[in-house]
């Protein structure tokens, strides 16, 4: 790849994830902003594992008060976590997981053919 592909590829993720200015990311080597870039993406994939963790806890609290007592929190995270015993939810699974939270908050669930 030469330079100008990588800038190229790399512009959006700098101006975006890492929020540098022009001068900021033509200071970078590639490999310090390529760094930078893994750094700012573990920060963001924390923020969410631990927003995930609130909303899967939020829907658990809400499932149980609708009467369904055989839920944990793990039943409703969204993002795969490394659990040896935990395959990542398919599409199914995960419309399975939404509907169940709609009914117990008094939704109504409408089917698409």
């Amino acid at each position: 790849m030469s330079a100008r592909e990588w800038t190229n590829h790399a512009k959006p993720y700098a101006y975006g994830i890492c929020g540098l200015s022009r001068d900021e990311f033509a200071r970078y080597t590639p490999n310090e902003f390529n760094e930078l870039l893994d750094a700012k993406i573990s920060d963001r994939r924390t923020v969410w594992e631990f927003q995930d963790m609130i909303q899967a806890r939020i829907c658990e609290i809400v499932a149980r008060c609708a009467g369904n007592k055989d839920v944990k929190t793990s039943d409703f995270f969204l993002l795969a976590r490394d659990e040896p015993d935990r395959t990542p939810d398919t599409p199914e699974t995960l419309e399975s997981k939404l509907k169940m939270l709609t009914m117990s908050l008094g939704g109504q669930v409408v089917n698409r053919g």
